[in-house]
């Protein structure tokens, strides 16, 4: 009998073992520590073996990342390429780029590298061209003065004769410091390179840096941007601004205000800028009156943005005149007042036969309207639009494309605008006032599903954005999108069809109903449709 047929029987019951069978069992085991000691030191050899193998394989490594690192396609770059490289990685927020001592931002944080990528830097000027002066540098005290000045003119040195980009935030505090009579300042290395600047944005107090300016010396300036403040200097005002405002190439001008009492729209000299092409005017202190006064100076507006909000003076009763901006292509305004009053205000503004884009955005409140029966008029029918005239009367519907109005304006204005607008091409829907009457007859999204035999509107509509809606509902959304991808027959365009929706993008204000962009693409499926339109939507809580 063999072994394991033994071992079988021996275990199958509890009796007692012969001693033959103990005998043999414990030859066995003598037999199998001998071999599993033979085993373990097969074993150990390997895993030695397996250790060794392993830090030769960590040397390799090593080395191949040496080899890779010369071997590096970034090592062989032309230096023309690597500045360009270079040049992606500054800041693109043009109000904060790098400043001194910003080593955690390019260009000092490049060039730490190495050699190579610090020559690279220092031979690349359009690195150097932008520079932002925080507070603490501008009211730096004597005996830093003469290291930051030397820093500034060693900054805008290394960028040769490229245009340069200037930003300076100041405090109080630091605007009575840095104009000290006799004592050196920031502002001092300064001077010498305002032949250069293109874009200068003055951020707080700088009327005492504005006396030290010239037209002469700023024959390279394209841009002012001021976010200004008086501060505890009531005599201070704003003739300074002057100086910029002749710069004889000055096009774009921003005023961001931060209260109307900060500046007043009569003290910004325009009439030195008659060649301004772009023109923000947020928070203007003054009227709607002169507002239009400036405008009247001028008639090369390009880009033109103004935000209305609280301001005592706006109310005041205006004088029709006529503003004529032939060549105005984008127009936006934000407008946080009485809508009747604005409506005035653009009602003067003719001949916009250049105008393309348009944006609107009303007051959140219907509060601010100051006429009762004004009140219950939009309560019922939804917000007046202020640009209805100005959008049905002074403009070239042929070269309008693009338009921004928010949801709950007066449905008849908005249909009555889509009639005449059938060049539109992108319409962006946003939320208007945080309360509604659901009883309102204000615009939504329904009108602008197509019916077969029925008038269309918007038969050019390309790209749509529907923004923080609640009442808009996903059915609607997807009715709207699959007759818009259907080319349907219009006898308004030039080939006799609807033209194919390719965009449209959705926030709305509750929870996810259905699948808006899989019910899409299953229409498409199923009706044989070559080109889905790029759909995305997002879903945020009902929580304002």
């Amino acid at each position: 009998m063999l072994k394991r047929d033994i071992y079988a029987a021996v275990a199958s019951n509890n009796d007692l073992p012969s001693d033959e069978i103990v005998n043999i069992a414990k030859e066995d085991v003598r037999e199998s520590h001998k071999e599993l000691s033979r085993v373990e030191a097969e074993m150990q050899q390997l895993e030695e073996r397996m250790e060794r193998l392993k830090e030769e394989k960590k040397s390799i490594q090593r080395d191949l990342e040496f080899y890779s690192c010369i071997l590096a396609p970034i090592r062989r770059l032309p230096f023309d390429m690597l500045e360009e490289i270079f040049l992606r990685c500054l800041s693109t927020d043009d109000t904060r780029p790098s400043t001194l001592t910003d080593i955690e931002e390019a260009p000092l944080l490049l060039m730490q590298v190495c050699r190579t990528w610090r020559q690279a830097c220092l031979s690349c000027p359009r690195l150097w061209t932008s520079l932002r002066l925080e507070d603490d540098d501008i009211r730096a005290d004597s005996s830093q003065v003469e290291d930051l000045c030397w820093r500034i003119q060693e900054w805008f040195s290394r960028s040769g004769q490229c245009p340069i980009h200037i930003v300076m935030s100041s405090t109080r505090r630091s605007i009575a410091g840095y104009m000290q009579e006799g004592q050196k300042s920031v502002v001092d290395a300064l001077l010498p390179v305002m032949r250069r600047c293109d874009t200068l944005y003055l951020f707080g107090e700088h009327q005492p840096f504005m006396e030290l300016l010239s037209p002469e010396t700023l024959v390279s300036l394209r841009c002012v941007r001021i976010i200004p403040a008086k501060g505890g200097y009531p005599t201070r005002n704003w003739q300074p601004l002057a100086n910029l405002m002749a710069a004889p190439n000055l096009r774009h001008f921003t005023c961001n205000a931060g209260l109307p009492s900060d500046i007043g729209t009569k003290d910004i000299p325009f009439h030195l800028s008659p060649h301004l092409t772009r023109l923000t005017l947020q928070r203007p202190g003054g009227s709607y009156q002169d507002v239009l006064s400036v405008l009247q100076k001028l008639h090369g507006l390009q880009t033109l943005k103004i935000v209305f909000k609280d301001n005592p003076k706006l109310a005041e009763a205006i004088v029709p005149v006529k503003v004529s901006l032939p060549s105005l292509k984008t127009l936006f305004l934000l407008d946080f007042t009485d809508p009747f009053g604005t409506e005035k205000f653009l009602d003067c503004l003719i001949d916009l036969a250049s105008l393309s884009s348009f944006y609107y955005q009303p007051s959140r409140s219907l509060s601010r309207i100051a006429d009762e029966a004004l009140y219950q008029d939009a309560v019922k029918n939804g917000l007046s639009f202020a640009a209805y005239t100005l959008l049905t009367k002074n403009i070239d519907p042929m070269n309008l494309t693009n338009l921004s109005i928010p949801l709950g304006l007066n449905r008849d204005q908005v249909l009555d605008c889509f009639r005449t607008l059938p060049y539109i091409a992108e319409l962006n829907l946003h939320r208007a006032s945080t309360r509604r009457n659901r009883k309102m007859d204000s615009f939504e999204l329904d009108p602008l599903i197509l019916q077969p035999n029925s008038p269309v509107l918007l038969p050019r509509l390309r790209t749509i954005s529907i923004k923080n809606s609640r009442r808009i509902t996903d059915e609607s959304v997807v009715q709207f999108t699959i007759s818009r991808i259907q080319a349907l027959p219009c006898s308004d365009t030039a080939d006799g069809k609807v033209a194919v929706l390719e965009t449209i993008e959705g926030v709305f204000l509750r929870k996810e109903q259905q699948d808006i962009a899989s019910a899409v693409r299953q229409y498409v499926i199923d009706a044989g449709i070559e080109k889905v339109p790029h759909a995305k939507f997002t879903y945020e809580p009902y929580s304002y």
